[in-house]
């Protein structure tokens, strides 16, 4: 599998009313849903994700076991939320339920290359 598997896209929720504190906040009014099913054990490693980023989206489990998750975003956020979806995609696989971390970033250079020299002060 090459995506985290979408289940249901972007459906208003509710009837204007805003849902989460984050969006009684912003005055957001519209939330868009986003069913998702990813690897069960990486459920909590999304919420901290999401977390990170200022709450970007409100994560509801439905369903632990089988990874059934519901993700709920302002309407105004929609791109971000999809740029992240797709960034995390590797991480969230289905396949990948025993926890494996997400791709390393390229290694950092050692310190001796990455400092500057100290000043010298007569």
């Amino acid at each position: 599998m090459d995506s985290v598997t979408e289940l249901h896209n972007k459906t208003p929720t509710g009837s204007g009313a805003p849902s989460t504190p984050q969006a009684i906040m912003d005055g957001v009014t519209e939330l868009y849903r986003k069913e998702l099913r990813i690897a069960p054990r990486r459920i909590g490693y999304f919420r901290f994700i999401l977390e990170g980023y200022d709450n970007l989206a409100l994560l509801t489990t439905v369903d632990e076991r089988h990874g059934d998750v519901i993700l709920r975003y302002p309407a105004g956020l929609a791109d971000e939320v999809e740029q992240l979806l797709e960034s995390l995609t590797p991480a969230l696989l289905i396949g990948n339920d025993h926890g494996a971390a997400p791709p390393a970033a390229p290694p950092s250079p050692p310190l001796s290359e990455a400092r500057t020299p100290p000043k010298v002060l007569n």
